[in-house]
C-alpha cells in the first residue's frame, strides 16, 4: 500500500511539472502551414498583425 501511495505521489508530481506554464509572451510564433478542410493551405504569415487563436481538439 505504501508503494502505491509513493507511485501515485510521484505521478502527480511528474504531471504537475510537465503541465507547468511555459512563458512565450512576446516571442514570435514559429511559421507553419496548415491545410483547411477544403484542401487549401493557410500560412501563419497570412495573419501577421492579427490575433490568432489555435484550438487543438482531439477525441480519443
Amino acid at each position: 500500500m505504501k508503494l502505491f501511495r509513493l507511485i501515485a505521489i510521484f505521478l502527480c508530481i511528474v504531471v504537475s511539472v510537465s503541465c507547468s506554464k511555459v512563458e512565450v509572451e512576446g516571442l514570435p510564433a514559429p511559421e507553419f502551414t496548415a491545410q483547411t478542410f477544403s484542401g487549401d493551405s493557410l500560412s501563419l504569415s497570412e495573419f501577421k498583425g492579427k490575433p490568432v487563436i489555435l484550438y487543438w481538439f482531439a477525441s480519443w
